[in-house]
């Protein structure tokens, strides 16, 4: 069995977007702990190149990420969910991340 740690949540604040430096440092810890990976929630304005290259420094993978994608119920924005599912999965491939999530929203019926 291989473990992941959600850096984003153990390192970071509740609605709060880590740095790249911060995820290359919380690579390093988890690393140090004996966990196999790491898993991310918002990655969209950080380097991607960095934390590819820090992971196979570190021989530990991105085992998830969440999807720049807000909510899969919000069918009036279909062409921005669909653009930023292409652009997660662009990311995803760049880190050799093989599983994507996304939040189902907020919405109560």
């Amino acid at each position: 069995m291989k473990l992941s740690v959600m850096v984003d949540i153990f390192f970071g604040k509740w609605g709060y977007q880590m740095t790249t430096e911060e995820y290359l440092r919380a690579m390093e810890i988890v690393k140090e702990a004996g966990y196999d990976g790491i898993e991310i929630l918002m990655w969209w304005n950080d380097d991607l190149n960095a934390i590819r290259a820090k992971k196979d420094e570190l021989g530990i993978e991105v085992a998830a990420m969440m999807t720049k994608v807000d909510c899969l119920g919000a069918s009036k924005e279909k062409e921005n969910f669909l653009a930023d599912l292409k652009e997660s999965i662009k990311a995803a491939k760049k880190l050799g991340c093989k599983n994507l999530f996304c939040s189902a929203g907020d919405d109560r019926k």
